[in-house]
């Protein structure tokens, strides 16, 4: 039973190298040609600065492979944290509110503040297993455990600051009309009519 559960993580492990490595390929390969293009237009007419760099590849490459990284994470907010705490089961009996059990590895990050609970970082096998979670977790609204705790997917800082800026937009939005209920979709602010 134990070597085949290794073997499973094993498979598992693999699986996430190849998917990296053909991520990173297929990202470098679209970055270089495009750099060539600019090169190309460069030499012919161009300004300078639009030439293949090392840098500028280094950056895409970076780029690519974190945005592949975070495809594969979920952040937890609100949910207590305590001294003696086992994060597992916790996060289990988070999955199993919203009916999921994918395999995950999770850990709180940031500082430990007495008066924040930190968030909970969790990283799960593929990005259908992101999809899954962030659907199902609407489903934490109606829970009386679970009701402070939202699930996000995890973004980079910028996509962060854009969020924050789409959140205000949206609560001034919401304030000024009543009669409507506002949600964010795929970076859009989109609303409908309540449902009396």
């Amino acid at each position: 039973a134990v070597v085949s559960t290794q073997s499973e993580l094993l498979e598992g492990k693999s699986k996430q190298l190849e998917s990296v490595q053909t991520t990173v390929k297929s990202a470098v390969q679209e970055t270089v040609q495009a750099e060539i293009r600019s090169y190309s237009k460069a030499v012919s007419k161009d300004p300078p600065e639009t030439a293949l760099t090392e840098q500028g590849l280094k950056m895409a490459v970076q780029s690519a492979v974190s945005k592949e990284d975070r495809s594969k994470n979920v952040v937890v907010f609100g949910l207590m944290e305590t001294d003696d705490e086992k994060l597992s089961d916790k996060v289990d009996e988070l999955f199993e509110q919203i009916e999921v059990k994918p395999r995950y590895e999770a850990v709180r990050i940031g500082r430990r503040s007495a008066d924040k609970t930190r968030p909970i970082k969790i990283l799960v096998t593929n990005s259908n297993n992101v999809h899954e979670i962030l659907l199902k977790s609407k489903n934490l609204r109606r829970s009386q455990h679970h009701k402070t705790v939202y699930i996000s997917p995890d973004r980079s800082p910028e996509e962060q600051a854009r969020h924050h800026l789409l959140v205000l937009e949206m609560k001034e939005k919401a304030k000024k009309d009543l009669k409507r209920r506002y949600y964010i979709r795929s970076g859009i602010i989109c609303c409908e009519d309540k449902i009396s």
